[in-house]
């Protein structure tokens, strides 16, 4: 049974190390004397969390108590102080002002597993020792009798001891390693980090267990691995270089052990290769000196649909077979790097089981050994390569329409220089504006509202500009168009597009003139010229309805017809005009009564015609009317509609 012990009278926070340490069982002492009479009344197998730093009671507590295993709390830790209470045989080193629980516990886990690999160590010896006994007892002469007790004077390792582990010999009184008698130069720092994990031979040392036992630090496992990393990579590869290979091992990015069996590290080194190779997406092959292939991983059913076991003892030229004729020429390239054992790479097509070909990516690497083999790795790069051909073809296209655009597209930094342009005017190559500023081929007029475009452009904002000009090509009117080309979330460059909207502007004017035109025909015509929808709501009414009907233009706009015609009227035009309308007929000298504002009558002779859409359907209709009430002073109403056929 292991009894956890706390010596430590300075802390008085809240909650207490034993609330911490929870629901670990724990026993508190406040002072040294009660800590040795604790210790005198169980010796064995201790775990003491104290304060104390003074390592000529340190020591003498270790000495006496083998299996006394201390966790130092150091209210004012130092490198120089952790490293001290290590080479003593302190286990864990814990700056007092980051402890916690969890670091309270990682320690607690560390210090049971060394004092339980101390006790299996001490009952191997034991065993030997009474198997060596009985040994004694049976070559000694009969009568003659063994009276030495067993560990009488055992004492745990001290800092002298000499480690052994698999031929790697530490002598820490003369700071020194070898490997099979062959001396391996270590800094301070990899020598105290071999030394830890040598004592813990067998066991996992965390990240966090080597910072606080080598650099007496209290860090968490990122920060730990970082501060090791660099050290911990060159003690391996100076082991490796000695000859001493899989000595030191990571396990799964939590910390590392020293592997006490040669031959289980070289099996579980094979192990992990192979299950790393069997499950990787690549075809990994491995092809002797002779172009033999000896191995072929599985993940090639996978990518071409063939078992491995067809490929193992074939030659690598058989395998020309299976690759597209036109990558022929590669794969003799292949194999002439092979028997020169020169790295080399290609993309080849191969045919897969279901004759579909496969773009293959192979590397092709000597293996460093004096066999002259070669490692190749074969990756599925179809999706890539198609991916690539549709990207190019894509950019072949887009490339042809922006050449052949009637409209001037080009580039421009953020300076307003030239990157690409499609063409150029007439008298120029579009190479001679590369790198040219566009203000040189614009008016001075024009260079503010230019520059003002670009800049909104390259904030990210599509910006249009109108021009009157006449020096570009000749071109009249533009329209320039500037479009921000993001890359990633920056604006790269601006895409200027430049459109000849001479033509356009030239209609615009002409139908400026026109309307105008008929503006002026309008205001002085002494008929009324109106346009309806199909409900006989006005649309346009000309200046002339305020001399016939007193009501200004915008009065009018959105009335109906029907809205100021008189009611004893209404029903003759629905069924006179408006439905003949409606059915695509014209309507000539029809008369009708219709309201002044002033709220009188007069009589109007109207024409309409029907307007119609491209489907030939009745959209809008035209009416032109007259005031003829003068003719109509001495006639009746009935007479009037008599003589109109009415």
């Amino acid at each position: 049974m292991t009894h956890t012990i706390i010596y430590c009278p300075d802390w008085q926070q809240s909650p207490t190390l034993g609330e911490q340490l929870a629901p670990i069982e724990t026993t508190e002492v406040k002072s040294l004397t009660q800590l040795l009479d604790l210790l005198r009344q169980q010796p064995t197998y201790n775990i003491l969390f104290t304060q104390l730093t003074d390592i000529a009671i340190l020591q003498q507590l270790l000495q006496q108590h083998p299996f006394l295993m201390i966790v130092v709390l150091d209210q004012t830790p130092s490198i120089e102080t952790a490293t001290a209470l290590m080479k003593i045989g302190v286990c864990d080193y814990i700056d007092w002002q980051a402890i916690t629980p969890l670091r309270l516990h990682t320690s607690y886990q560390y210090t049971y597993q060394q004092c339980q690999a101390k006790v299996q160590q001490a009952l191997s010896l034991k065993k030997s020792l009474e198997h060596l006994r009985s040994l004694a007892e049976e070559l000694l002469p009969q009568g003659i009798q063994l009276d030495a007790p067993l560990f009488t004077d055992l004492q745990p390792p001290t800092a002298e001891s000499i480690l052994n582990i698999r031929g790697v010999q530490l002598d820490e009184k003369q700071q020194q390693v070898s490997f099979h008698n062959v001396p391996i130069e270590l800094s301070p720092t990899e020598f105290e980090l071999l030394r830890v994990l040598m004592i813990a031979s067998g066991q996992l040392v965390t990240f966090e267990q080597l910072a606080a036992a080598v650099h007496g630090v209290t860090l968490d496992r990122a920060q730990a691995r970082t501060l090791l990393s660099a050290h911990i990579s060159n003690l391996r590869n100076k082991l490796r270089e000695a000859g001493c290979e899989h000595f030191i091992v990571n396990r799964r990015g939590r910390g590392y052990f020293i592997d006490t069996d040669a031959e289980i590290a070289l099996q579980r080194r094979n192990l992990e290769l192979r299950t790393i190779t069997e499950n990787i997406q690549d075809i990994i092959a491995y092809v002797d000196a002779e172009g033999i292939i000896e191995y072929v991983s599985p993940s090639v059913f996978k990518i071409l649909g063939y078992e491995a076991d067809q490929f193992i003892g074939a030659s690598v030229e058989a395998q020309k077979s299976i690759v597209h004729p036109d990558d022929h020429l590669h794969m003799d390239h292949l194999i002439e790097c092979l028997y020169q054992g020169v790295s080399c790479q290609y993309q080849i097509r191969g045919k897969a089981a279901n004759a579909q070909w496969v773009w293959l990516e192979i590397s092709a690497d000597p293996v460093p050994d004096d066999n002259g083999g070669m490692i190749f790795v074969l990756r599925d790069c179809t999706a890539r390569v198609d991916a690539t051909l549709k990207l190019a073809r894509s950019e072949s296209r887009l490339r042809q329409l922006i050449e052949h655009s009637p409209d001037y597209i080009f580039s421009i930094d953020a300076n307003a220089r030239i990157q690409f342009i499609n063409k150029a005017p007439a008298d120029l190559h579009p190479q001679d504006l590369l790198g040219q500023s566009l203000y040189d081929y614009v008016a001075a007029e024009h260079r503010e509202a230019i520059q003002q475009s670009i800049a909104r452009a390259y904030t990210g904002q599509y910006t249009e500009l109108m021009m009157h000009t006449t020096t570009i090509n000749g071109m009249e009117w533009v329209n320039m168009r500037y479009v921000p080309m993001f890359n990633a979330e920056e604006v790269e460059e601006v895409m200027v597009i430049i459109t000849d909207i001479t033509l356009q502007q030239r209609a615009l004017e002409r139908l400026r003139k026109n309307n105008e035109q008929f503006k002026l025909l309008s205001e002085h015509m002494l008929d009324l010229v109106a346009l309806h929808d199909r409900a006989g709501n006005f649309l346009y009414v000309s200046a002339s309805c305020q001399r016939l009907l007193g009501y200004t233009e915008a009065e009018l706009l959105g009335k109906s017809l029907f809205d100021i015609c008189h009611p004893q009227d209404a029903t003759r035009i629905q069924k006179r005009a408006h439905e003949r309308i409606l059915n695509g007929e014209a309507v000539e000298y029809f008369v009708y009564r219709a309201q002044r504002r002033n709220g009188y009558y007069i009589w109007l002779e109207a024409n309409l015609k029907p307007i119609f859409n491209d489907q030939g359907e009745v959209v809008q209709f035209v009416s032109v009317s007259r005031d003829v009430s003068l003719r109509n002073d001495d006639t009746s109403s009935r007479d009037i509609l008599t003589e109109y056929g009415d």
